[in-house]
């Protein structure tokens, strides 16, 4: 069996969206928590409806640009357990997703539910300001 992706594929639009995220080259969160170093390699989170997984995908404009453990929790060489990468990084989405949610309210002073809302509008207006990491 087979799954089609449930948003399909960017339109040129969307995709050009998703290059100007590529250039930032830095996880946000990794930004926002003003890590000394990435987290990892970076991927592209779609972001859901009511950050719920299972939830509707809300398309392809609606991305973060996360380093690997914050988006799916992989392990460095140098921290290899969960306990130590949070210890360095803080949480993962994929193994602390409400602590995750919570610390991106916290540090954006935003209401709940609007968590990687929030995390986007900061990424945005990175892009804005010519962030160069």
């Amino acid at each position: 069996m087979t799954f089609a992706r449930a948003i399909g594929s960017p339109t040129k639009a969307e995709r050009a969206y998703q290059d100007i995220v590529w250039a930032l080259n830095a996880c946000v969160m990794c930004l926002l928590r003003g890590n000394k170093r990435q987290c990892g390699h970076l991927t592209l989170h779609h972001r859901n409806l009511d950050d719920k997984a299972g939830q509707l995908t809300l398309g392809h404009r609606e991305v973060l640009l996360l380093g690997a453990w914050h988006h799916q929790g992989v392990l460095m060489e140098e921290f290899p357990t969960i306990e130590l990468m949070r210890e360095q990084f803080g949480p993962s989405l994929q193994h602390h997703k409400v602590a995750f949610l919570e610390e991106i309210g916290t540090r954006l002073y935003v209401v709940p539910g609007a968590r990687t809302q929030a995390l986007q509008d900061l990424q945005d207006m990175m892009i804005e300001e010519g962030f160069q990491p």
